[in-house]
């Protein structure tokens, strides 16, 4: 931007928040409480990509004064303009919370400013200047208390060009400070302008408590995020067995299964469920481990209606075989209805599934072995009945299939 357009912008923006200061709106900045912040754990510029060269004004210098930090001068550029497009996204440089926006007045966009505390329980602030606020319920001067996170999108750069003439520059003034709240005096909150007076460092003067910082090195120098905590199995239940536990118990990723070797071994992630059931070690002996919870069929995968279905139904997850589910809802938690001892029954769609229970009326006459599907009612065909004079006194299960005998039936 030609510099008498950007002096005469600035010098407008200084007017036009010395003009807002009436006792209506001074008023208002005074009474308004500071929202909690969020944990700033790690920064991001606000735009991608960010340009962090010296083509679009950077921290310090203020070349249409003739004056550049670190020399001692009455005024200083507080920020970095990142030279970008009309309409690109500005994201929260970190987790914390919008607190304050206003706008300017003529051509200039709105300000938004986000409070951020740090680890050590510091407090930040991020400045964001000439954009249009994507948040609802933005007015032109007001107080906030909206949570963001790193990343959330806030706003979008102004078009000053369409708006303050051809010789403007579409840019975002992005800035950083430290230190208290500046809403506490009727002053302070006006030294979030582009330049403050004072020193290069700002602070020695009596109205800026708090210090600019270079927003580019203050980013690079904390745009390392922690990692997450992991897992560990050091968190495995109090009796300390060895075994297999849902993340949610050892600081993991909640639906997945983790062996822990013991209580200082490296858990090893084993199985990703739906949802995870966690385990119930009882003691040093042993006990339950966890396991993934079986789900039902989904819509369009095997999903015919609520009622009963066998483990192997398609669509069903996680099941046990031989178990029959309950199923009220598709992809719900599928209720564990036991275990069908002669196998599960498979019925047409629209009938509930059931548990093989053979009969052997047929046979009363007779003590033979008989095929599930040789007149033995409701026979698994892959079992060979024992059948002793109408009584059903012992089975085997076929592998292979079940043949026909001229007395007894085998498996093959």
């Amino acid at each position: 931007m030609h510099r008498s357009l950007r002096l005469g912008i600035q010098g407008m923006l200084v007017l036009g928040l010395v003009i807002s200061t009436s006792c209506s709106r001074q008023s208002e900045v005074l009474l308004e409480s500071s929202s909690a912040a969020l944990t700033a754990s790690c920064f991001q510029f606000p735009t991608s990509p960010f340009d962090t060269s010296n083509t679009c004004y950077s921290f310090g210098s203020h070349p249409w004064l003739g004056k550049s930090c670190p020399a001692t001068g009455d005024e200083y550029h507080t920020a970095k303009d990142d030279c970008v497009a009309a309409g690109t996204s500005v994201v929260a440089a970190a987790d914390g919370t919008i607190w304050m926006v206003y706008d300017a007045g003529g051509c200039y966009g709105a300000t938004i400013y986000v409070q951020h505390t740090m680890p050590d329980s510091t407090t930040v602030y991020t400045q964001y200047m000439h954009v249009d606020p994507t948040f609802s319920g933005y007015t032109g001067f007001k107080n906030y208390s909206i949570a963001v996170t790193k990343g959330t999108p806030i706003a979008t750069v102004k078009n000053l060009v369409a708006s303050c003439g051809p010789n403007a520059t579409n840019h975002l003034h992005f800035g950083v400070w430290t230190g208290a709240d500046p809403r506490g005096t009727s002053t302070a909150w006006r030294g979030r302008l582009p330049q403050v007076a004072g020193t290069c460092d700002g602070t020695t003067d009596p109205k800026f408590p708090d210090a600019f910082v270079d927003p580019v090195a203050f980013v690079n120098s904390h745009s390392t995020c922690p990692p997450p905590p992991g897992p560990t199995c050091a968190n495995i239940p109090p009796a300390g067995n060895p075994g297999y536990y849902c993340g949610s118990e050892i600081g993991g990723t909640s639906n997945v299964i983790y062996y822990c070797a013991s209580a200082t071994a490296t858990p090893v992630a084993s199985q990703t469920c739906g949802t995870c059931t966690p385990s119930q070690y009882q003691g040093p002996s042993g006990g339950v481990a966890a396991s993934c919870a079986p789900t039902c069929p989904a819509n369009g995968n095997g999903w015919v209606g609520a009622g009963q279905y066998c483990w192997d139904q398609p669509g069903m997850g996680f099941a046990v075989g031989n178990h029959l589910y309950n199923c009220t809802g598709p992809g719900a938690l599928a209720q564990d209805w036991g275990v069908c001892g002669e196998g599960c029954h498979k019925m047409p769609s629209g009938q509930n599934d059931r548990c093989y229970n053979a009969t052997c009326g047929a046979y009363s006459p007779w003590d033979v072995w008989a095929c599930g599907w040789d007149n033995v009612g409701d026979g698994n065909p892959m079992i060979n009945y024992h059948c002793s004079y109408g009584r059903k006194v012992g089975w085997q299960w076929c592998t292979n299939g079940c043949a026909w005998g001229s007395w007894n039936d085998y498996c093959y």
